[in-house]
């Protein structure tokens, strides 16, 4: 199961998911991605640069989309873990797309706890 609330993902672990990312400009304009523009979800346990990634899931090059795959989340714990979107232009750009921060204070819990790997029921 998958849940977007509040700019948090909410994601049964081991389950098949996709995330559309809506891309707009500075200026709310709609962002086209060129068949050169990558999308990629990375997840921390803490939002620091020296947390090590425990998963990066790429998107396919042009594709506003990033498929979560059954073996993405079976390895990780239930819990809160800290997970930003890149897109990395044809030209190298690498920008941040989500999460939006609120206000300047990049340590408020609602900027990185924002991806909850939640229990499933069915144990095989």
């Amino acid at each position: 199961m998958l849940i977007i609330e509040d700019q948090v993902i909410y994601l049964t672990r081991g389950d098949n998911a996709s995330l559309q990312i809506d891309l707009t400009t500075d200026a709310g304009e709609a962002w086209t991605l060129s068949e050169d523009d990558a999308l990629t979800l990375a997840l921390r346990a803490l939002p620091t640069a020296d947390a090590p990634v425990l998963m990066r899931v790429p998107g396919a090059p042009g594709s506003d989309t990033i498929p979560i795959r059954p073996e993405d989340t079976a390895g990780l714990e239930v819990g809160q873990y800290s997970a930003d979107i890149q897109l990395i232009t044809g030209a190298g750009q690498v920008l941040t797309v989500w999460p939006r921060l609120e206000g300047r204070n990049r340590t408020k819990v609602r900027n990185y706890k924002n991806f909850v790997i939640m229990s499933e029921v069915n144990i095989p």
